[in-house]
């Protein structure tokens, strides 16, 4: 494998990985606030306390969301042509990125709609 391939290969193992994280954090953000917030007590401490934490992870999140459908997106734009002859090449370069990054948007202030709604 050349050097330029191997390099993409990295790339996407990489940005798998990001995205596999992202889903994962995201599930365990969703249910693990609300959680929190019950085990401590519903105090208004607590929930002063957790938008905070809430409000900085949704930022996080909604950078390694946006950063992983980004990467995905240069990568598919870097296919060979070899790889683009093939059917999968084909329907990797017709993948909806716009919708990718609203539906993370979405999702993730959805999420924290929801966690302020409980907390406050």
């Amino acid at each position: 494998m050349d050097l330029k391939n191997q390099y993409l290969s990295n790339v996407g193992n990489q940005t798998n990985s990001q995205f596999l994280t992202f889903v994962i954090l995201s599930t365990v953000w969703g249910f693990g606030i609300p959680l929190a917030f019950g085990v401590l007590g519903s105090s208004q401490d607590a929930g002063l306390g957790l938008t905070v934490v809430t409000s900085a992870t949704a930022f996080g999140l909604l950078t390694t969301g946006f950063t992983a459908v980004n990467r995905y997106r240069l990568l598919n734009m870097n296919l060979s042509p070899e790889a683009m002859e093939t059917a999968v090449g084909q329907s990797e370069s017709k993948q909806p990125f716009t919708f990718f990054l609203a539906t993370i948007t979405v999702l993730t202030a959805a999420i924290l709609v929801g966690h302020l709604l409980i907390l406050n």
